[in-house]
């Protein structure tokens, strides 16, 4: 029983960062000095990105 907990905390948590991240971005570069629209547009290229990516590991499961 063990194992599934650990397995359940290697599939969780780096999830729940990438999540925290992508929805905290925004403000994190405001922080860093970037305008509101650098962020956004830095955001935006990171879905740009992430997308194609995604749509093809998913052709690849079926």
């Amino acid at each position: 029983m063990p194992q599934f907990w650990l397995i359940l905390l290697c599939i969780g948590i780096p999830s729940m960062i990438k999540t925290d991240l992508t929805f905290h971005l925004v403000s994190i570069l405001n922080l860093r000095g970037v305008s509101p629209a650098g962020a956004v547009f830095v955001l935006s290229l990171i879905a740009i990105t992430v997308f194609p990516i995604t749509m093809q590991n998913l052709s690849w499961n079926v």
